[in-house]
C-alpha cells in the first residue's frame, strides 16, 4: 500500500529564468527518483496528487515548472484551456532542457546521485518526458508517458518534431493511451510506439479501448477509474523493475 509522503518543498534554480522545482520526499528511503513533468496546466492539484502518489510508492519526486520562461509557477484550469494551449506553444526545446537540467540537479543533490532516475509525464508532460530521455539519454533509466500528444508534428518554436528527440533515448519506456482519445488518434499512438521500437527502445504499451484523454485525472470529465487503476499498477511495476534492474536484482 502506498504511504503519504512527509515532506514537500520548493527549490529554485539560478539563472535568468529561474526554474522552480517541487521536491516530494517519500516516507521511506527512496528506491528510485522521478522527474514528473506537468501536463499543460502547470503544477496544479492533479500533478501534486500524482507526485504524492509516486512518493508513496517510494520514489523521490521532482516536479519542474516547465513554464519558467513565461512566469513563475503558472497554473491553468479547464476553464482557461485557451491560455494553457497558448503557453504550451511558447515552450521551447531550450525550456525543456533547462527544466530537465535543474530537476536532475535537485534529485542528484538530494540523493547523492545514487538513485536511478525515471521521467514521467501526462499529456504535454508525457511529450516532454519522452523528449527529455533523448535530450539527456545518459540521465534517465526509464520513461513513462501517458497520452503524450503532439509527438509527430514539429512545434513552431522547435527544430524538429518531439518524436525526433524521443528516438534518441535508449532507456525502456512505458506508454499508455486511451482508445477513445480525440486528441491522439489510434494510428498516431501506434506510430509513436512503432518509432520508438524501431529506434531500439524496449517499449511496453497499452491502449485502453474506452478511455479518453486525461483518463488518469480524477476530476477530469474523461476520468476512467478502471483504466487509471491499471495505469497506476503498471507505473508501480515499472518503477520496481527499473530499481531491480539497476541494482542487479532482476
Amino acid at each position: 500500500m502506498s504511504q503519504t509522503p512527509e515532506n514537500v518543498r520548493w527549490i529554485t534554480g539560478s539563472g535568468e529564468h529561474p526554474v522552480d522545482v517541487a521536491l516530494f520526499e517519500p516516507p521511506v528511503p527512496p528506491a528510485v527518483a522521478v522527474v514528473l513533468y506537468p501536463d499543460g496546466f502547470g503544477v496544479h492539484d492533479h500533478i501534486e496528487e500524482a507526485a504524492r502518489r509516486l512518493a508513496g510508492m517510494g520514489a523521490l519526486v521532482a516536479v519542474p515548472d516547465v513554464f519558467h520562461g513565461l512566469g513563475r509557477r503558472l497554473r491553468f484550469s479547464l476553464d482557461t484551456l485557451d491560455d494553457a494551449m497558448a503557453a504550451i506553444a511558447r515552450v521551447s526545446e531550450a525550456d525543456v532542457e533547462r527544466a530537465t537540467s535543474v530537476a536532475l540537479g535537485v534529485l542528484n543533490a538530494a540523493a547523492g546521485g545514487a538513485l536511478p532516475i525515471i521521467g514521467i509525464g501526462f499529456c504535454f508532460g508525457g511529450r516532454i518526458a519522452l523528449v527529455a530521455r533523448g535530450v539527456r539519454p545518459s540521465a534517465f533509466r526509464g520513461c513513462v508517458a501517458l497520452y503524450p500528444n503532439g509527438m509527430l508534428v514539429k512545434p513552431a518554436a522547435w527544430t524538429r518534431p518531439p518524436i525526433g528527440w524521443a528516438t534518441e533515448g535508449s532507456s525502456p519506456a512505458l506508454l499508455l493511451f486511451g482508445g477513445a482519445d480525440r486528441l491522439i488518434p489510434h494510428d498516431e499512438a501506434e506510430a509513436v510506439v512503432a518509432a520508438l521500437e524501431a529506434s531500439g527502445t524496449d517499449v511496453d504499451s497499452a491502449i485502453y479501448a474506452d478511455a479518453g484523454h486525461a483518463f488518469l485525472w480524477d476530476e477530469h470529465p474523461n476520468h476512467d477509474r478502471r483504466a487509471a487503476d491499471d495505469a497506476w499498477a503498471r507505473i508501480s511495476r515499472f518503477l520496481g523493475d527499473v530499481s531491480e534492474r539497476v541494482s542487479g536484482r532482476a
